[in-house]
């Protein structure tokens, strides 16, 4: 920059110098270089991360994904275990929207080179035998939108929060926040029928 503001502050009155056939040549050269860079980024080609992952990160993603999971199969336990039909339409809901997140968290577990590791924690095994083994109708329904369909969703929902405020990595804070309004929408729909199943 400050070589090229040399040569324009030189007079004005020099006589342009002839440009050479070399000259020529390597001008070409570099435009059709940054051509052909343009379109392999615009085509094809998969978006670099914006730097490796911290541990930091990685446990944030991890826990993500766990949430995510931990939800999906929750909820597919209560769309086959419910009687109330509103109950399992929102598990369906659930379950889907779970299902879709979890898919975005482990791309980018993929393009951020971290070898995603599928966990069931003892907490969650625990609630689902809770669940299955011991509570039957209105309770175990109620249970799980209690549970599931609000506290897990808050607990997720700052989770999430924090990583979108806190994360090392760019991307990962996108990727958090652009979580919370589906998983923000589960816990509402989950007040809602809770409410409207308590009158």
């Amino acid at each position: 920059m400050f070589h090229a503001a040399h040569r324009d502050s030189q007079p004005l009155h020099r006589r342009p110098q002839p440009i050479g056939n070399a000259s020529v040549l390597w001008l070409l050269v570099s435009v059709v270089a940054v051509l052909l860079a343009s379109i392999s980024s615009a085509f094809g080609e998969p978006r670099v991360m914006a730097g490796r992952l911290t541990d930091a990160d990685i446990a944030r993603l991890t826990h993500m994904a766990e949430a995510h999971r931990a939800g999906m199969r929750n909820a597919e336990i209560a769309a086959d275990e419910a009687d109330i039909p509103q109950v399992r339409d929102f598990a369906l809901k659930a379950m889907k929207a779970h299902e879709r997140l979890l898919l975005e968290v482990t791309q980018f577990e993929v393009a951020s080179g971290h070898e995603p590791r599928p966990t069931e924690s003892a907490t969650q095994l625990t609630r689902r035998l809770l669940w299955t083994g011991l509570t039957t109708g209105r309770t175990f329904e109620m249970q799980f939108l209690s549970q599931v369909g609000m506290r897990d969703h808050e607990t997720l929902r700052d989770l999430l929060t924090l990583t979108s405020q806190q994360a090392d990595n760019e991307e990962l804070k996108q990727l958090a926040h652009r979580h919370i309004r589906p998983v923000d929408e589960l816990y509402l729909a989950a007040k809602q029928l809770s409410d409207e199943l308590d009158q």
